[in-house]
């Protein structure tokens, strides 16, 4: 009602949304005569209109003054991104490492080597070009996807929370995790034996 007719609605609004809310609902019927009395009285003798409505719309009035009261609310700064750690090698060097493995999927022991020295710098291009699709990362750095290679990536960027990064699973999102894995046909290995945190 405040949003179609605002805070101060006419007497006969206040009035039919009553006489409607006991029809709809014969239970709240009180008994008066009209049986919504309880809900909207109008106000007589320079007395104020009464009932569980106008009660509400006296307190909608009271919240809404004491906003405007208050003035404009502080603006919260969105949450710092945590930053991302330099590399302890040249850019030039990293930057050959990256198109290197852009290149090359073998010898493996390479490729997990210049994954791990090139972690900081991949970091910090996905987060400067936040705006493109994975499928543009996986471009940038296609060995991304090979086993391991996320996790590794997690340690070198956030050490001291690498631990936590299974822990935090809870019993009942790792099976919505591995079923929807299953679902979709994902899942590699079979999930019999596997007990709750073992995964």
């Amino acid at each position: 009602m405040v949003n179609r007719f605002g805070e101060t609605p006419t007497a006969d609004t206040k009035m039919t949304l009553s006489s409607t809310l006991i029809e709809t609902f014969p239970s709240l019927r009180d008994m008066s005569e009209s049986g919504c009395v309880t809900w909207y009285s109008k106000g007589r003798h320079h007395r104020p209109a009464t009932g569980f409505l106008e009660e509400h719309l006296r307190n909608i009035r009271k919240r809404m003054r004491r906003l405007i009261d208050a003035g404009p609310r502080r603006v919260e700064q969105p949450p710092t991104q945590r930053t991302i750690p330099d590399s302890s090698m040249p850019l030039e060097q990293v930057v050959e490492m990256a198109e290197w493995l852009k290149h090359n999927d073998q010898p493996l022991i390479q490729v997990e080597e210049f994954m791990l020295d090139t972690a900081l710098y991949r970091a910090r291009w996905v987060r400067e070009n936040s705006g493109k699709s994975v499928h543009d990362v996986l471009q940038e750095f296609p060995q991304l996807t090979n086993p391991g290679m996320i996790a590794q990536d997690f340690q070198a960027i956030h050490p001291d929370s690498a631990m936590r990064l299974y822990q935090t699973w809870t019993p009942e999102l790792e099976e919505k995790v591995l079923n929807l894995a299953a679902i979709e046909r994902k899942l590699q290995v079979s999930t019999d034996g596997l007990g709750q945190g073992t995964r």
